[in-house]
């Protein structure tokens, strides 16, 4: 990122193996600097509210786990802008 980049009212959305899924809104007028990174804790995770480099979801004790889980951000106009899909393969032993 080259530029600061306003993430007011976007959208993280973290889909748990095609069943619950996890929304947090990132309060409005947050801008995210150029160059600088964001952390977005689940509450009694341990994070401190020091917006914009980090947030606390109040909304969620855990960002949840599970096999296959998909993350994506949204902006305010409902665009997906990014997207992390994480698998989980099982080895036997």
């Amino acid at each position: 990122m080259f530029q600061d980049e306003n993430l007011g009212e976007h959208k993280l959305k973290r889909k748990l193996d095609k069943g619950r899924e996890i929304v947090f809104t990132i309060p409005a007028n947050t801008t995210l600097k150029a160059g600088k990174t964001m952390k977005i804790y689940a509450r009694d995770q341990g994070g401190v509210n020091n917006p914009p480099e980090s947030l606390v979801f109040e909304g969620e004790n855990t960002w949840g786990i599970g096999a296959n889980v998909v993350t994506s951000l949204y902006n305010k106009e409902g665009e997906e802008r990014a997207t992390h899909t994480q698998k989980t393969i099982q080895t036997g032993v």
